[in-house]
């Protein structure tokens, strides 16, 4: 499995606070924590794993590209929203 430990800064690489990211950001990066602390619960299944290590590793591209941007779109929230509920069927 993916390394789950990253932990979102409260400040990025260019010293921005995390709360001063716009309200879609944030949201998304709490997203991305939820969907690591998910992955971590999948059951011990070959396709269950491989499902959350492709859905870790497309959150932490999101995480790269919203701590580099500062904001995120309404669509990059949907997707996000989408990958924590299908983390979560797995779980259930």
């Amino acid at each position: 499995m993916l390394d789950l430990e990253k932990e979102i800064p409260d400040v990025d690489e260019d010293g921005y606070l995390v709360s001063k990211r716009d309200s879609d950001a944030t949201v998304c990066l709490d997203l991305i924590k939820q969907i690591k602390s998910t992955a971590g619960q999948v059951p011990e299944n070959p396709a269950a794993e491989e499902f959350a290590d492709s859905i870790v590793e497309k959150a932490l591209s999101f995480q790269e590209t919203i701590e580099r941007m500062g904001r995120a779109s309404p669509k990059q929230v949907a997707a996000l929203e989408n990958m924590l509920y299908g983390l979560e069927k797995w779980v259930r």
